[in-house]
């Protein structure tokens, strides 16, 4: 027991300095770079010196080092000695030889001084070496965490000390996770559009980092003295996640007392700059590249010296150095100073060549002197269109943000160089959209003025002018800021008088540019989405688009159930699918951070199914593909979303968050153009309705120019790069172009065409930098350029006489030749590297590869279009050519078994005259032999090349349409007859195949005089040499689709090999439910024949098609995976004998989302009853769809009239027809409406799909559903369907009740009578009444409200027996919220009150600071009150939340206090909006992440925690617990009160995890306390 006692009473002294002694310590610092393997090769650094410590006030320390040696090695560890660095050694001396100032108290350090002229560098290094000194003792304690600062950010150290006092001394072992930090210090460059995961789980498995110290001390009279430390630091990559296949970075520590001098030291006068505490400082400049080391001293001449060497690699074609070369010239670019770059371009703008790499390397470079360098240039307007185009769009969008560049940008997108452009205007406008987005995004302040210009070109365009505001709008949208929530608001609906005159189109862009706005400001978006979504008088297309803003909101449960109540009622069919379709995908959803999102949408589409579930695939449908990948911003290479590829199509569909969208396509007006043609569809055959159809093209011109009939964009990672449609302009100026083929054809023919492109490409450049404990940073880099190149030579003859009389038409009867010569490649260079990055030395690991892809095309072509004949020639190759190549190196060393040669694989073609070789050189990396990097990695050298075998070998293919083919097709055809016949009844009808061949010979040559019945092709591949043609292969193909059985046949013949091996393929449409076909090949197609029957028609009742293959033998390989598919995808399976040589399958459509499967092997039978199908199919469900199929091609499809009937043009048409009136009105939904007196006929269109309702039905084709009742059941017979649609005259009351009309009686009483309508049909046990709306207490509302309690409550009585009616009040009946409820007569009028105690802080009069959502006294003293005003507690049930709020603190005091903004809500100054509400299952699982843990606030008598941010701001979360409601259950027990109920269930964590079920156990356990 005493010695128990005597270890509690261990206390430990902090280090610290005496006043009147320096400390001398032996430092050095190693830094080593290579692979795990051991005996490996490594690369590193090795600082040593002397550090002298003196201690001059109570916090002021000064250091000096002396005698500073840096050594570099590059070696086998740890066989190979170091090497001197004397040239770095000097510079290092320079800024060593200053004095820095330290703050040290209780072995803390804090801030860190240095002189002005000592260069961040050195700074950092200091800091290295003061980290060492950092030591945070908890008297008492001896194991324990805490985050603690450190050069690499703030992160989880643990500490465990021992203690040896005979020796008077003590040892602390410390070690830090660097990959658990609550403020990391990195630096991402590459990464500024990828959107971290803030509620992602930490899961980083391809970096990992930790950092362990070793300390001795001993004690003396000024406190513990740090006589020895050491330490190790580990970082490692791993990137496909292996154990063993890693690059290492290890850093160690020493430093040794080696003497104490008693002496007095004193503050040096020297002017010192504050660096902080011992964070690591990145230079504000971007860092150089982690390649070596280029000279950067004067960047004028090595930017000159580059771009020469790039015109003379590259004259004839691409030189495989020169991306690698390009990379430099980027690096020299971002040296170059403004006065740099202004003399390049006076020296090389008349050297296009030159000017070209020079433009290309400094739009990418990403400098503040680059783009004011673009900009001037631009601006004097010295480059053409497309250099400006180019040029602006990479530096927008790569240049680093400051307020420089800010300002030069907004001067540029308003100049007029760019003003006169408008493809120029379009691009400036967005990419400075996007540039803002950047600079927001990393910066703690987004200055308003930099949005003026987006708000100016917004605000200052003429309404007539659309297209300013929708450029405005999208590049509002690219910027994301709230700021322009007020400009925005401007055009959409309901928001503004003015939208009402803009175009549908103007709102839609309005609404998704919030989309990125609602990031940051959710709820105000959110409430704009939602009522502009609950607007029925606008178009479908915005309230669509309002659908998906709100979504990507991620709205609460309420909201989500609100929206779910509101479709119900929704008459607009397209609306209420794309919502519910939207809702189904969400709910469906996996990404961690939509959980409650898709919990809410869960419930929702419950509400909604019955009625929406059903709807045909012709409705507008979302479809959505989600991945993610788990906290993004912590990895050294981005991951990005999966992207998604929108379409809007005839308005059936629309995207639902196209998040990494690439190309978008939209069809904006072809309804419009079909209605201007005024084609009568319906009066064609499908044949005709697709010919028709290029007559649309003629409508563009006719078209308003704000309703273009093509809308195409261009974003990458949610910012829209490029926009454009194809207007009225833009269709004048094709037909333009069309209408001079004279020109084009002189251009081609006479004076032929030649060029040569080259293009560099930087297409990547991702940095993840990270300090290391010694103070240098290390790097992750993966660097890529490309560059393409593209050098062709075409030229031609024709027949024609190219005069001014010349017409299109001639070249029917025309002939013409073409030579071309193409020589396409693409050459890319990717560096990745892991090491030490400074401007002075490098080191670490470097992998390079280099990838080449070549295609050299030289051909001829022949055409005459009038004898309908083709031919291509080519000569492969003369020598032998690289078509692909990669290769790999790194800058490891490898051993004397470093590199074999395997066997090459050869593909010969000696018909052809070439060869294929792949040939692969495998290396040693050093990776272990059996990870995926060694395997990939180790094949240093793929390559495929082509040889010529037998030279001046020319291949030449020629095609022959027409009727010169029927020949040929003919000899085909009786050879294949010829060949089924003698296979099995040779010798037996010898003499009656003669006669048939005969007669099939007559057929033919009767069908040949009919050429437009049948048509045919015939291919011939030959080569040539040695002026001899030789005929390698021979396709024929034959086509009859007119006749009562359209077949269509194909040959395939090897005319070279021995063996005759042949190809023969057949199908033929039998009927309008049956199709056949084989394939047979071998020797004369005698060998092997597969055939295959297809028939379509009705199985066990339902829809079905069935496809039977029969063939010679069924492999058993086909069985065996056959089984394993089934068994992994949960099928039955039947062991059963079926045909031997027979294979079938047969689907069948159960319903319009399920199909049943069956499939027929020899020996098995694998079946299932219920497939669900993505999308519901609506195909021939009722029998007499069927039949209708008459004609042999409804096999395949026929084109739906309605679906272009619908597009007429409008109009309203009233007459006389068959003794009647005839009105015709399409436009408002009426095809045609014919009155005789006695009956009434109406017809709709198309257009009204789904739209129609009562005794119409819904004009959906869908049979089953043809005498639906208001009920949802179907009527038995017409009577009974006709009756149920009989309404009252009072039908149009609304369902939710407003305080204002409830003083009408006759209004209470419709509204209480719609309410028990409804819980009668739908069996409900009576209704809750959760009204919280204002009410005065001398108003007529007052009295009224409780009027409507006691009315309901008697009409349920009645009607339903049994059934409850209950009322909703506040925590207190002090008019909360200016709710001044009669509560003393409403709970008199029901049966019981729900006290809802909770949002008790919804008006804060006091201190606007964080409380608890429902303080236990505070909530106990309104049911006091309650039953003080005389209520029954037998009629109070008491609320309790299973939410919390988590409020963000403007400022967190050490007491637990935070301040927050001030939210004003009914008069008071405060209120709980200032945070947000968060379920219970969200809180409990920031628990371990969280600063403080669960605290306990005993005035509140309520849980709370506090956590940080990523962006650094505190917040706190108040919520309710086991605990705090446990006590408020024990009240309900105590005072007899009828019960206790939640808001609300769905809070809690139902996933079945262990603690999550044991804290949902909990909360339902609390609420029934023992």
């Amino acid at each position: 027991m005493r010695g128990i006692t005597f270890a509690l009473l261990i206390t430990f002294v902090e280090p610290a300095f005496s006043h009147v002694k320096t400390y001398l310590y032996n430092y050095e610092g190693l830094i080593l770079n290579g692979l795990e393997k051991d005996n490996s090769a490594k690369s590193g650094i090795k600082l040593t010196c002397q550090v002298k410590i003196s201690r001059v006030s109570e916090e002021n320390h000064l250091l000096k080092v002396l005698s500073p040696q840096l050594e570099e090695y590059n070696g086998i560890w740890p066989e190979d000695p170091f090497t001197k660095a004397s040239k770095v050694t000097e510079r290092i001396e320079q800024c060593f030889a200053q004095i820095f100032k330290f703050e040290y108290r209780r072995g803390r350090v804090g801030n860190i001084y240095a002189p002005k002229d000592v260069s961040i560098m050195c700074v950092n290094l200091i800091k290295g070496i003061l980290n060492l000194l950092q030591i945070t003792i908890k008297e008492s304690l001896n194991v324990y965490e805490l985050q603690e600062v450190g050069v690499g950010g703030t992160c989880l150290t643990r500490y465990i000390i021992q203690e040896k006092r005979k020796d008077n001394k003590f040892t602390i072992l410390r070690s830090k996770d660097l990959n658990n930090c609550t403020n990391k210090v990195v630096k991402n460059i590459g990464m500024a559009y990828v959107r971290p995961c803030p509620t992602c789980p930490v899961n980083i498995t391809t970096t990992r980092g930790t950092v362990a110290f070793n300390y001795n001390l001993k004690y003396t009279d000024s406190g513990a003295l740090i006589t020895h430390v050491e330490s190790q630091q580990i970082y490692e990559i791993s990137p496909l996640n292996e154990l063993s296949g890693t690059a290492l970075m290890e850093t160690r520590q020493n430093m040794t007392l080696i003497e104490i001098i008693t002496n007095v030291e004193i503050m040096p006068e020297t002017l010192m700059q504050n660096h902080g505490n011992l964070y690591y400082q990145f230079q504000e400049d971007l860092p150089q590249m982690a390649l070596h080391l280029i000279k950067t001293n004067n960047p004028e001449q090595g930017i000159t010296e580059k771009l020469e060497q790039l015109v003379q690699l590259n004259q004839l074609q691409i030189h495989q150095e020169t991306p690698a070369k390009f990379l430099e010239l980027i690096e020299l670019s971002r040296a170059a100073t403004h006065e740099n770059l202004e003399s390049l371009w006076k020296q090389f703008v008349d050297r296009q060549l030159y000017r070209h790499w020079l433009l290309n390397a400094v739009s990418v470079a990403g400098t503040s002197h680059t783009f004011l360098f673009l900009k001037q240039r631009i601006h004097n307007e010295d480059l053409n269109f497309f250099e400006s185009a180019v040029t602006l769009t990479l530096a927008f969008h790569l240049t680093k943000t400051d307020k420089t560049t800010l300002k030069a940008a907004a001067d540029l997108v308003t100049s007029n160089a760019v003003q006169k452009s408008l493809v120029l205007h379009k691009l400036a406008y967005l990419a400075y959209g996007s540039m803002i987005n950047r600079h927001c995004s990393i910066s703690p302040h987004c200055p308003a003025e930099i949005l003026q210009p987006l708000h100016d070109l917004a605000m200052g365009t003429d309404k007539s002018h659309e297209g300013n505001i929708v450029l405005a709008l999208k590049a509002m949208g690219n910027a994301g800021e709230p700021a322009s929530i007020n400009y925005i608001k401007k055009f959409l609906p309901g928001f503004s008088n003015g939208a009402d005159v803009l175009s549908e189109r103007v709102p839609r862009h309005a609404l998704f540019a919030l989309r990125k706005i609602s990031r940051k400001k959710a709820a105000t978006v959110r409430e704009m989405a939602f009522e502009i979504f609950m607007n029925r008088t606008l178009p479908a297309q915005t309230r669509m688009m309002a659908c998906i803003v709100f979504f990507e909101t991620k709205p609460t449960l309420p909201l989500v159930t609100a929206m779910a109540s509101f479709l119900q009622k929704e008459s607009n069919l397209q609306v209420a699918a794309f919502a519910y379709s939207h809702m189904k995908v969400l709910a469906m959803g996996r990404i961690p951070q939509l959980e409650n999102l898709s919990a809410a949408c869960k419930i929702a589409i419950k509400l909604l199914h019955p009625r929406l579930e059903r709807l045909s695939i012709r409705y507008s449908r979302v479809l959505h593909v989600d991945g993610y990948m788990c906290h993004i911003s912590k990895d050294p290479l981005p991951q990005t979303i999966s992207p998604i590829l929108p379409c809007y199509l005839m308005s059936q569909t629309f995207p639902p968050k196209p998040l990494n969208d690439v190309v978008g396509l939209r069809l904006e007006s072809l309804s419009d153009m079909v209605k201007i043609q005024n084609i009568p569809f319906e009066q064609y055959s499908t044949y005709k309705k697709i010919k028709e159809l290029g007559k649309l093209l003629q409508g563009w011109k006719e078209l308003p120019s704000e309703k273009p009939p093509l809308a195409a964009y261009l974003k990458l990672f949610s910012h829209e790069i490029a926009f454009a449609a194809l207007d009225k302009e833009l269709a004048q100026m094709a037909e333009q172009l069309l209408n001079k083929p004279r020109e084009l054809m002189t251009v081609l023919f006479q004076k032929g065409l030649a060029g040569k492109w080259v293009q560099p490409i930087l297409a990547g450049e991702i940095r993840h930098i990270v300090p290391t404990c010694v103070g240098l940073p290390l790097e992750f880099g993966l660097y890529t350029t490309s560059v393409v190149h593209a050098a062709a030579k075409v030229s031609g003859q024709i027949s024609l006489d190219l005069t001014n009389d010349f017409r299109p038409e001639q070249l029917l009867e025309s002939s013409m030749h073409l030579s071309a010569e193409i020589n396409p490649s693409v050459y890319t260079h990717l560096v990745a590297v892991m090491g030490i990055n400074t401007p002075y030395f490098q080191t670490g690991l470097e992998f390079h590869a280099n990838f080449h892809a070549s295609i050299p095309m030289n051909f001829n072509v022949n055409i005459d279009l009038k004898e309908e004949t083709f031919t291509f020639e080519t000569t492969p190759v003369q020598q032998e050519t690289e078509l692909l190549a990669m290769r790999l190196e790194d800058n490891l060393r490898r051993g004397e078994k470093a590199v074999s040669y395997p066997l090459a694989f050869y593909i010969k073609l000696p018909a052809l005259g070439f060869q294929t070789c792949l040939t692969m050189k495998q290396c040693d990396t050093g990776f272990p032999g059996e990870t995926y990097l060694q395997n990939f990695w180790g094949k240093c050298e793929i390559k495929l090349a082509m040889k010529p075998d037998v030279a001046k070998t020319k291949i030449k293919l020629e095609i022959q349409a027409g009727s010169e083919t029927d020949s040929e097709i003919s000899h085909m055809r009786h050879n294949e007859e010829y060949d089924e016949s003698s296979s099995e009844e040779e010798q037996r009808h010898t003499e009656k195949r003669k006669n048939s061949m005969k007669k099939t010979k007559e057929n033919e040559q009767s069908n040949i005089a009919r050429p437009h019945k049948s048509s045919g092709m015939v291919a011939t591949l030959s080569t040539i040499q040695k002026k001899k043609k030789l005929k390698i292969y021979q396709l024929v193909l034959h086509t009859d689709l007119h006749s009562s059985r359209p077949t269509v046949q194909i040959f395939v013949s090897d005319l070279k090999g021995p063996k005759r091996i042949k190809f023969c393929g057949d199908i033929s449409i039998l009927s309008s439910q049956n199709a056949e076909g084989y394939l047979k090949w071998g020797k004369d197609c005698r060998d092997y024949k597969i055939a295959a029957k297809i028939a379509y028609g009705q199985f066990a009742g339902y829809p079905a098609m069935q496809i039977k293959l029969e063939c010679p033998q069924i492999p058993p390989r086909i069985e065996e995976a056959a089984r394993d598919t089934a068994y992994m995808l949960g099928f039955s399976e039947v062991e059963q004998k079926n045909p031997s040589k027979q294979a079938s399958v047969i689907l069948a459509l159960t319903s319009p989302r399920t199909c049943s499967l069956i499939v027929k092997l020899p020996n098995i039978t694998i079946y299932d009853t219920n497939i669900g199908l993505p999308l519901p199919l609506y195909v021939g469900q009722h029998t007499r769809a069927l039949e209708r199929q008459s004609h042999v091609w409804s096999f395949i499809s026929d084109v739906p009239t309605s679906v272009l009937e619908n597009l007429k043009a409008g109009y309203i048409f009233i007459g006389n027809e068959e003794n009647g009136l005839l009105l015709k009105a399409p436009e408002i939904g009426i095809e045609k409406l014919h009155y005789d007196g006695n009956m009434l006929k109406i017809q709709v269109p198309f257009s009204m799909t789904g739209k129609t309702c009562g005794i119409c039905g819904r004009y959906d084709a869908e049979y089953v559903e043809e005498y639906k009742m208001p009920s949802g059941y179907v009527a038995e017979n017409a009577v009974s369907f006709a009756q149920s649609w009989m309404v009252p005259q009072d039908s149009c009351a609304i369902g939710d009740v407003a305080v204002t009309k409830i003083v009408d009686p006759a209004f209470r009483a419709a509204w209480i009578n719609q309410q028990v309508e409804l819980a009668k049909r739908q069996y409900m046990d009576g209704i809750n009444i959760d009204i919280e709306q204002e009410v005065a207490k001398s108003s007529p509302e007052y009295d009224a409200l409780t009027a409507l309690v006691k009315e309901t409550t008697e009409a349920f009585h009645k009607a339903i027996p049994g059934s409850q009616v209950t009322f909703d009040v506040a925590w207190c009946p002090d008019c909360i919220d200016k709710r001044c409820y009669n509560y003393t007569g409403i709970a008199e009028s029901c049966d019981f009150v729900f006290v809802m105690s909770y949002d008790e802080q919804s008006q804060v009069w006091s201190d606007c600071i964080a409380r608890a959502n429902a303080p236990y006294n505070q909530t106990i003293a309104g049911y006091e009150q309650y039953i003080s005003m005389g209520i029954d507690p037998q009629k109070i049930v008491m609320g309790v939340p299973w939410y919390g709020y988590d409020y963000t603190c403007l400022s967190l005091s050490q007491d637990h206090i935070c301040s927050i903004a001030k939210v004003p809500f009914r008069g008071a100054p405060c209120s709980d909006a200032a945070g947000r509400q968060i379920p219970y299952r969200v809180i409990m699982s920031q628990e371990n992440s969280s600063l403080s843990g669960i605290l306990w606030n005993d005035e509140y008598q309520a849980p709370y925690l506090e956590y940080k941010a990523p962006n650094g701001v505190f917040h706190q979360v108040w919520f309710d617990d086991p605990r705090s409601i446990s006590l408020k259950a024990a009240y309900v027990t105590d005072r007899g009160l009828r019960g206790i109920g939640m808001w609300n269930g769905d809070c809690l964590d139902y996933s079945g995890g262990y603690v999550a079920e044991e804290q949902t156990e909990a909360m339902w356990e609390a609420l029934t306390p023992e």
